[in-house]
């Protein structure tokens, strides 16, 4: 099955959808996307056929899990 380029822009929060990684565009370069960890970290590179930008619902879901696992640190230390 063949997926259509998603249209998205630098600085926009996607998807990987081969792993369900979430992490923020940072450059789209050679016919690849390079996406960073929304907490920073090492980038890495997908296909934009692979991509997929995250909704305002997505964004929440995504941001609350953030919220609960600072939160679960937090707690343990």
């Amino acid at each position: 099955m063949s997926r259509r380029p998603a249209k998205v822009r630098r600085r926009e929060i996607v998807e990987d959808l081969r792993t369900g990684e979430v992490g923020e565009l940072m450059d789209m370069y050679m016919g690849l996307c390079f996406v960073r960890p929304l907490h920073g970290g090492r980038e890495w590179s997908v296909a934009p056929e692979f991509v997929r930008r995250l909704g305002s619902a997505d964004l929440l879901r995504v941001r609350r899990a953030d919220r609960e696992r600072a939160r679960r640190g937090a707690d343990a230390g």
